[in-house]
């Protein structure tokens, strides 16, 4: 009677340190597939950045001669940074989302410009105001 009680408590053991094991294979399976999964997406996300400069540059020489353009130039630099997007991030990374970056590009590019042509303005108006009062 013991030794059978030693031998389930065993076995017991034994099912256990399966188990365990097999959970701790899962566990850094899943880890691995979502540690590559994020290190793609972060990859991708900061290529995009780079490319969302090149995008509005090469759209300004493409719609150079056209006025108006400003919806023209927006759909060539989100189809060209569509392009640079691995087919199986697409689904993470679909046209709205790649628009919203590029919308967002171009918003802090109009602030920027805004923000110094402002600058601008103010040191031209200082200047006449100052000749004004030499003489």
């Amino acid at each position: 009677m013991i030794i059978e009680t030693v031998k389930h408590q065993s076995n017991l053991k034994g099912e256990l340190f399966m188990n365990a094991q097999v959970v701790y294979t899962t566990v850094v399976s899943i880890g691995t597939v979502i540690f590559g999964f994020l290190s793609m997406y972060l990859k991708t996300k900061n290529k995009l950045k780079d490319k969302v400069n090149q995008g509005i540059a090469d759209a300004e020489l493409v719609y150079s001669d056209t006025t108006k353009a400003g919806g023209e130039k927006f759909d060539y630099v989100v189809g060209f940074l569509y392009q640079y997007i691995p087919a199986v991030l697409k689904p993470i990374f679909p046209i709205s989302l790649v628009s919203q970056i590029v919308q967002s590009a171009f918003d802090e590019i109009e602030k920027y410009a805004t923000h110094q042509l402002d600058t601008y303005i103010d040191k031209v108006l200082a200047e006449k105001s100052d000749k004004k009062e030499d003489k």
